[in-house]
């Protein structure tokens, strides 16, 4: 039972939960978790969250993990709006090591829900009507800017199983330039 990724060997998968089944969490807590990453020598994280405003304690949090060479990957949001008019955190924060991650239709084309933005949103991926395991031992389709930055965050993965003496920002350069642009 699962979902197969893009990256079957040479990397190890950390679970860092902190928000509830209903979605909420705290920032100290999103805190705690991305320190414990660093600790444990992490070199990217998947962020399939967001939502609040922006927070001191993060960004500071955020350029920590920048410093021990963490590549943070971060859903873009689903108001539809444009990240350079309105902040969707964590992916609008001002770190040269996050990715934000917008979502397209299985035919390219950005996702009706999908957040977007010139300079504040990098790329886009699949992100409408992915099969998803939930609960219970059951799969679903779904949508958001969640199931495309895992997207993203494997191909990441996979970069690095190949050439593992790149840098965050070179393994983000290689995924910036080899992106379609429309």
């Amino acid at each position: 039972l699962g979902v197969a990724g893009v990256t079957w060997q040479g990397v190890r998968l950390m679970a860092l939960k902190f928000l509830t089944a209903s979605g909420g969490g705290r920032t100290s807590d999103a805190i705690k978790a991305l320190n414990y990453a660093v600790a444990m020598g992490a070199r990217l994280t998947s962020n399939s969250w967001g939502g609040g405003g922006s927070s001191s304690a993060m960004r500071v949090a955020i350029e920590r993990a920048e410093s021990a060479g963490m590549l943070f990957v971060a859903a873009a949001g689903n108001e539809a709006s444009n990240n350079d008019d309105v902040g969707s955190y964590p992916a609008n924060y001002p770190s040269s090591s996050i990715i934000s991650v917008a979502s397209t239709t299985f035919a390219g084309k950005l996702s009706s829900f999908s957040n977007y933005g010139e300079s504040m949103v990098d790329v886009a991926a699949p992100g409408s009507d992915i099969l998803s395991s939930i609960p219970h031992g059951k799969y679903a389709s779904l949508s958001g800017t969640s199931m495309a930055c895992p997207h993203v965050s494997g191909l990441a993965a996979l970069v690095w199983l190949y050439r593992p003496r790149l840098s965050a920002h070179q393994v983000k350069e290689i995924i910036l330039k080899s992106a379609a642009r429309q």
